[in-house]
């Protein structure tokens, strides 16, 4: 399980002792805030971070910004989407992170085979990157938008998710389960549940801390429909909700090792 300190938006520096005085053995470096965006690393601020991973004895992934398009059609631009995606995997990788969660983009519910196409073309490259680094890539589900908008997320639906994971097949191109998210789908958590029959996710504990509260749970299961592994799972993760004044909900993020869910999974021995 990973316990994972989100940092951010400050510069990243900052909460290195935050989060070794607070237990946290693991940081999600986010790089999706101005003080954090891609042209603010060097060569030196890179070996400053990992000096100051050793001098806290902490471990950390990265977590890159939703918001440029990683499913852009437009040839220019998705050239630029292509660039954006590679050189977070190049600061993964420079920065030592043995993970990073990037995302699908959105779409304006046209051109949806082009879409598609676009999106598989401009992730091939990543994921070559991610074998060559064996860096695993999990690809965080968003929200389902509002029915009157124009826009709409790209990884929302798990058919989304089944089409561009069996077009580019790898063992380090995942999912990054947000349950939170996962909740506004039509068929809503159970379509997770449904394949996994006899799913079990219980509550490990609730901590609240300033405004931000983790609901940490384990899920158990076995992956017996029909075309199922037959193997069982148990996992364990957390959510991290941001809440208002009044006690609301107003951002979620949901975090479990997809990698030792996938190796579960597929019945890998470990390591």
């Amino acid at each position: 399980m990973k316990l994972c300190f989100n940092a951010g938006p400050e510069p990243l520096e900052e909460y290195f002792p935050f989060a070794h005085e607070n237990g946290f053995p693991w940081m999600e470096l986010t790089c999706n805030n101005p003080k954090n965006f891609l042209d603010k690393f060097d060569a030196t601020r890179i070996d400053n971070i990992k000096r100051l991973r050793d001098k806290y004895n902490l471990r950390y992934g990265l977590h890159s910004a939703s918001f440029v398009n990683s499913a852009e059609i437009e040839p220019t631009v998705r050239v630029a989407a292509e660039q954006h995606l590679i050189a977070y995997m190049e600061l993964a990788h420079q920065l030592e992170a043995e993970y990073i969660v990037l995302h699908f983009g959105y779409h304006f519910s046209l051109f949806r085979e082009e879409v598609f196409r676009c999106l598989k073309k401009t992730y091939t490259p990543v994921v070559e990157l991610a074998e060559k680094y064996e860096l695993p890539i999990g690809i965080e589900n968003m929200n389902k938008m509002h029915e009157d908008c124009e826009v709409a997320y790209l990884g929302v639906y798990i058919d989304e998710f089944t089409r561009m994971f069996e077009a580019l097949p790898s063992k380090y191109f995942g999912l990054t389960l947000d349950i939170a998210h996962a909740s506004l789908l039509p068929e809503g958590p159970e379509g997770f549940m449904d394949a996994f029959p006899d799913l079990t996710v219980s509550m490990d504990s609730l901590i609240t801390k300033s405004d931000k509260t983790r609901f940490y749970w384990t899920l158990t299961g076995t992956n017996s429909v029909a075309g199922g592994t037959g193997n069982k799972v148990k996992i364990s993760g957390f959510e991290e909700w941001t809440l208002s004044k009044e006690g609301l909900v107003q951002e979620s993020k949901g975090y479990f090792n997809a990698e030792e869910y996938n190796r579960q999974l597929n019945g890998n021995t470990a390591e």
